[in-house]
């Protein structure tokens, strides 16, 4: 830097600058007295025996003033000397001290000379600092940078500018601002003064501001993303969460916390196609898991920059697994209670504070706004259901209604065939057909009883029965039910215990238990109905929660449809729960199949795997206070006879008729009534 250089941001200038005519005057003086020294030295000793004592007396008094005048610049030197080593010391102090960071360069970037706060910006000493390259404190990513900086200001001799990050002496990093200009040095090279300023604060600052707003454009875009489902909200969300943080892989996965269990939400899209593990799972028990549980059992972030490490909290993974390289995983909180794990993978730099600061403030928003997704989505849901029970209702109501009529006219077939079959000789060809009549007529009647019992509209009325009759009885229909596509095999227990239960009970359970399974098969499948007799001790049902000591009936419907997982399993007995769609189901059958178990003291256990199908075992307490009795009616055994009079009333007029014939054939009296006004007319005037 040359003294004409007025950049405030350059070295001061040197200190001989400082007073610069007091050294002048002193040499000025001295000169004069050496002038008159040698004058007073030339004359001869003739010279000064001619002198006058009055001119020697002048010249000595001249000699001393002079003398005086010397002892007096010198005193002036001395002070000038002073001032000018105390400016000097001012000027190292204000140099080295100064808030900005100044060096000097040789034109090839060696440090020829640099202030103490320069050192001190670099963790190291002046005398450390001189005659390093100064390339040596450049971030291999910003040598380019320092590269071109460097070349542009020695061709130019431009001021020059540029902001780079630079290594310290213990490897930590700092921005830095440097300006520059060229100069020329003591020996007349070409040098660079280099100003340096430590702006990683402001830069740290900047990073923030624009990592914020990249998480809040990230959040409008996911606010604005047209989900369709949670599913895909949640899947778009962490997409965005790995292009927020660089993260090439993550995960989302639910925290059931009364259960200790995490279940897989979503993967990132490269995952699969990346992963080949055999079978992976999607729903892990909280002990069961390796250090990406931590988050959980430790209630905060956990960040792992060397997965490849050892480290004892690692249980490994399976064969075909992602490789990682980087971990971080993070707890998502709804007040007090972890609702969702996070997991990110194979970021390019380090994993840091500030990532988790980034995803747990998005996923906290991301969580609220599926918090609301939810609402709307169960209110709909149960407005949908709400409707379609309203449908089931209207349904139950003209079943109820159409079983009402049929069984007026099955009492007429009946009543009819009975008297026929009593008129007709039982050999005759005739008489077999009135039976089988008779027998349709009861099966119809028996389908009518079903009917109501699916409509709900059948007061409960348990019995003592063998639970091989009732399932045999209802195969037909269960076939039907199922459609010729699904194989149902029937495998009964031969010597099976009796149960108390109303039969329309067992039909209607027998009916949920296989349409559901139907519907689990997505086309060719098997159902199997099997029953057997089973006892559990105390210490068996100790150790299989929710059963219970004693002696049961066992009646299980198994299929190899697709099964359900964990999730599903915790809600399926629940009233409206539904995992068909819209118009499909109601979400009531299991949970009246549920209350029907319940309501004769059983118990259900449930065992399904995805893709593997489901096993409902429902286990009915055997019945041993009575024996059970059969009783056989013979439809031809004559019927007592009387003599009474009888007061028939029936609004279904061939009812009415058929009844008053069957009274009038065992002898009594009838006075057959339609109203209930002529009925008591009729009994008035009797």
């Amino acid at each position: 830097m040359t003294s004409k250089d007025t950049n405030p941001e350059q070295s001061p200038s040197p200190p001989d600058a400082f007073h610069p005519g007091s050294e002048v005057t002193g040499q000025a003086l001295r000169q004069q007295a050496v002038e008159i020294f040698e004058q007073r030295q030339s004359l001869s000793a003739q010279d000064l025996s001619e002198l006058s004592p009055e001119a020697v007396q002048q010249t000595l008094y001249e000699l001393q003033v002079h003398q005086i005048e010397l002892e007096m610049q010198n005193i002036e030197l001395q002070r000038v000397r002073e001032e000018l080593e105390t400016a000097r010391a001012r000027y190292f102090d204000i140099y080295n001290l100064a808030p900005v960071g100044y060096m000097t360069l040789t034109d090839n970037g060696i440090i020829e000379e640099a202030n103490l706060t320069a050192a001190t910006l670099l963790g190291m000493s002046k005398l450390e600092l001189a005659r390093q390259p100064i390339s040596r404190f450049i971030c291999t990513e910003d040598q380019d940078i320092y590269y071109l900086y460097s070349k542009q200001l020695f061709e130019t001799g431009l001021p020059s500018v540029c902001e780079l990050q630079m290594v310290k002496k213990d490897t930590t990093t700092l921005w830095a601002h440097l300006a520059a200009t060229t100069a020329l040095g003591n020996d007349g090279a070409t040098v660079c003064r280099v100003v340096l300023r430590d702006i990683t604060s402001r830069k740290r600052a900047e990073e923030e501001i624009l990592r914020n707003e990249s998480r809040l454009k990230r959040l409008v875009a996911i606010l604005q993303y047209p989900a369709e489902t949670i599913q895909d909200f949640l899947d778009y969300a962490l997409e965005q969460a790995l292009q927020l943080t660089g993260s090439k892989i993550g995960y989302i996965y639910h925290y059931l916390e009364d259960r200790k269990e995490l279940v897989l939400n979503s993967w990132s899209k490269d995952v699969l196609p990346a992963c080949a593990v055999a079978n992976p799972q999607t729903c892990y028990a909280l002990e069961k898991t390796g250090i990406w549980g931590e988050s959980v059992r430790q209630r905060r972030a956990v960040i792992v920059n060397d997965f490849q490490a050892a480290n004892p909290l690692k249980k490994g993974y399976p064969d075909g697994h992602v490789h990682l390289l980087k971990f971080v995983t993070i707890p998502i909180f709804k007040g007090e209670r972890i609702v969702s794990v996070v997991g990110l993978a194979n970021k390019e730099t380090d994993y840091d504070e500030t990532d988790i600061l980034q995803i747990s403030l998005l996923m906290d928003a991301v969580w609220k706004v599926t918090d609301g997704m939810q609402a709307e989505m169960e209110r709909s849901k149960l407005e949908t259901q709400f409707q379609q029970a309203q449908k089931m209702e209207s349904v139950g109501r003209l079943a109820d209604g159409v079983a009402h009529d049929f069984n007026n006219m099955l009492s007429v077939i009946l009543g009819y065939a009975e008297q026929a079959l009593e008129e007709v000789d039982p050999s005759s060809s005739v008489h077999q057909a009135l039976q089988q009549i008779y027998n349709a007529g009861k099966r119809s009647a028996n389908i009518t009883r079903q009917l109501l019992a699916f409509a709900r509209k059948q007061n409960v009325a348990p019995e003592v029965m063998d639970l091989n009759e009732t399932v045999e009885g209802m195969l037909k229909i269960l076939r039907r039910l199922v459609g010729e596509n699904i194989k149902l095999a029937w495998t009964p227990e031969t010597s099976l215990w009796s149960v108390k239960i109303d039969p329309s009970q067992i039909d209607q359970i027998l009916a949920n238990l296989c349409v559901n399974a139907r519907d689990a098969i997505a086309d060719v499948g098997k159902i199997i109905v099997e029953t057997d007799n089973c006892s559990f001790d105390a210490e068996y049902c100790g150790a299989h929660p929710g059963f219970m000591p004693g002696e049961y009936v066992k009646i299980a419907i198994s299929d190899n449809g697709c099964g359900m997982d964990k999730l599903t399993m915790a809600n399926i007995f629940e009233p409206f729960f539904t995992t068909k769609g819209v118009g499909e189901g109601t979400g009531l059958g299991l949970a009246s199949v549920y209350g029907a178990v319940k309501q004769n003291k059983g118990f259900i256990n449930v065992y399904s795997e995805p893709g593997q199908g489901t096993t409902f075992t429902i286990y009915l307490p055997r019945f041993v206070d009575h024996a059970r009795q059969v009783q056989v009616e013979s439809i031809t055994k004559p019927a007592a006879r009387g003599h009474e009079t009888v007061l028939l009333v029936e609004d279904e007029l061939t009812i009415l008729k058929m009844t008053t014939i069957m009274l009038q054939r065992q002898g009594y009296t009838v006075l057959a009534a339609n109203t209930p006004d002529e009925a008591l007319r009729l009994a008035s005037d009797f």
